[in-house]
């Protein structure tokens, strides 16, 4: 049975949500994680979800599906399940997650930025309707944190 649980990443963690990754040759813009500079506001709390796997399957989704994210291990203080029902297992002190989109993963490319996944939206790369759509969707049916 798998167990997923719904959480807040606390904005105490130092991270906001924003518009920064683009898929290359697709094109497209998505959301990514972006760091806060220690004593600036912005953080926020981000919803997201938690579900156990193991650590074969973990590698496989986040070559594949996460491709050009960061991996970041978070201490499990920085989650807060978004109602009392659900709540991490014990036990668990981190959880690995994607972050910030990959800056220059390429370092012998001609053109960097080919490979760089950090990038604002443009009109040549914008946000997919669709795709801001589900975001829409899903901070209507969820809410806001606290």
């Amino acid at each position: 049975k798998k167990q997923i649980i719904p959480y807040w990443l606390k904005k105490q963690a130092g991270y906001r949500r924003v518009w920064n990754y683009r898929h290359g040759p697709v094109g497209i813009n998505a959301f990514g994680l972006e760091e806060v500079p220690q004593g600036k506001d912005g953080a926020m709390n981000i919803a997201g979800c938690i579900y156990p796997m193991d650590y074969e399957k973990a590698s496989d989704l986040f070559s594949f599906r996460e491709e050009g994210y960061e991996l970041l291990l978070m201490d499990a203080e920085y989650f807060e399940p978004m109602h009392p029902d659900y709540a991490l297992p014990r036990g668990i002190g981190y959880l690995w997650m994607c972050g910030e989109p990959i800056k220059n993963p390429v370092e012998d490319i001609s053109d960097s930025d080919l490979a760089c996944k950090r990038h604002n939206p443009t009109a040549d790369s914008p946000i997919l309707q669709s795709y801001l759509d589900t975001v829409l969707e899903g901070a209507l049916r969820f809410s806001t944190a606290g």
